[in-house]
């Protein structure tokens, strides 16, 4: 069966319309279809960011932030080298140098000291003579040392019982001049 309309035309004559039957009504759902599958495809595999609240965010310190970045350091940090710039009652002030140092910059350390702080000359042979591979040894003396004993420009280790990653302040457990002789 064909799909033929007899029509009149506005003169008043019959003419014939063919008529296309379904099929565009099947294209514009097809095509309907189509477009909201590719939306629903782009929009599903969109990146998702994860949603905090501005109280949220704020509550994140600098160093929270810090870490939430690929850094590059370790996620803890127990000690830091550097040279004694100043004595005061019970701390001492550090440069600690980027290098050498799990720092991103040179960065002044104040650390305390107090009774429980263990202090020591660290005394290293300027040439390890004697030594063979494969032998241990002690090759490094340590010598206890009073608080007073420390003046600035001494190289030092300084050892904390926390994790120090990020923090410029705190208290020491273990200070060690490095001595070489």
């Amino acid at each position: 069966m064909d799909n033929i309309n007899i029509v009149n035309n506005p003169a008043g004559q019959k003419t014939t319309k063919k008529s296309l039957g379904p099929w565009p009504y099947v294209f514009i759902s097809l095509a309907a279809g189509i477009v909201l599958a590719s939306a629903y495809f782009l929009i599903s595999n969109s990146p998702k960011k994860e949603k905090t609240s501005a109280l949220e965010s704020q509550e994140k310190n600098a160093f929270e932030k810090t870490d939430s970045q690929d850094d590059g350091l370790p996620d803890e940090i127990y000690a830091y080298i550097g040279t004694v710039t100043a004595v005061g009652e019970n701390q001492l002030v550090i440069n600690a140098p980027a290098n050498g140092n799990y720092l991103l910059t040179d960065t002044e350390l104040k650390v305390i000291v107090d009774e429980e702080t263990e202090l020591a000359n660290l005394i290293i042979p300027q040439t390890l003579e004697g030594v063979k591979p494969g032998v241990s040894g002690e090759w490094f003396k340590r010598q206890e040392i009073k608080f007073d004993q420390i003046k600035a420009g001494d190289r030092v280790t300084v050892i904390a019982g926390e994790n120090i990653k990020h923090k410029t302040e705190f208290k020491a457990i273990k200070v060690e001049v490095n001595v070489i002789q």
